[in-house]
């Protein structure tokens, strides 16, 4: 039998999913809003259809879930929320002022509540739930997909203008390599260390 967290995670997540894809479609003419804002509010359903397949799945084969599935869930239900927040405001927001008031909701919450960085976090908490034990081959579609919208959305420019010196992200798979003209050369090389140099030169000597 599904364990009740699992069970109420998965229910919770799916209903505030519904209310961002439909301030998004209320905000799609908005030109004004960043291009990631509106490419954001185009995943929900994509995530919607993941826990839904993963959720028939441990029913099917009355499995309560891993601790792994709970902490994931627990861990991506607060990005959730705070997405559905922000997608709530904005679309109750007059049209003028709604780019400045997201602005200024992620100000108030940190760079990490940008919409595209919260939704990139909580896209990679569920992949790893499909990807977990029994329900692997149920997702495995899903899954695929869910790869290809992380890096997507990674490649995107950020919602958020930098506010004070570069700011590099790393979300998807892959070496960064970054440099903003002269001087510092700023690398990473995945998920892990941040290389810095004034000179980098790569190839044959």
């Amino acid at each position: 039998m599904m364990d009740g967290k699992i069970a109420d995670f998965i229910s919770g997540a799916i209903a505030a999913l519904k209310i961002v894809e439909e301030a998004s479609l209320a905000l799609m003419g908005d030109t004004e809003l960043p291009p990631a804002f509106h490419e954001t509010g185009q995943r929900p359903r994509l995530v919607e259809q993941t826990l839904e397949a993963v959720r028939n799945e441990l029913e099917t084969l009355h499995l309560a879930g891993s601790d792994v599935t709970i902490r994931s869930l627990e861990e991506c239900s607060t990005k959730i929320e705070l997405l559905q927040k922000i997608f709530e405001q904005i679309a109750l927001e007059p049209q003028m002022s709604r780019r400045a008031r997201y602005f200024a909701l992620v100000r108030q919450h940190g760079k990490e509540a940008a919409v595209e960085v919260l939704m990139i976090r909580i896209m990679q908490a569920v992949l790893i739930v499909a990807e977990d034990g029994a329900v692997k081959r149920a997702t495995e579609r899903q899954a695929k997909e869910l790869r290809g919208a992380i890096n997507e959305l990674s490649l995107m420019e950020p919602s958020m203008p930098n506010e004070g010196g570069n700011q590099f992200g790393h979300y998807g798979s892959g070496p960064q390599l970054n440099n903003t003209g002269s001087g510092t050369q700023n690398n990473n090389m995945g998920s892990g260390s941040q290389y810095h140099a004034n000179t980098m030169h790569f190839g044959s000597r």
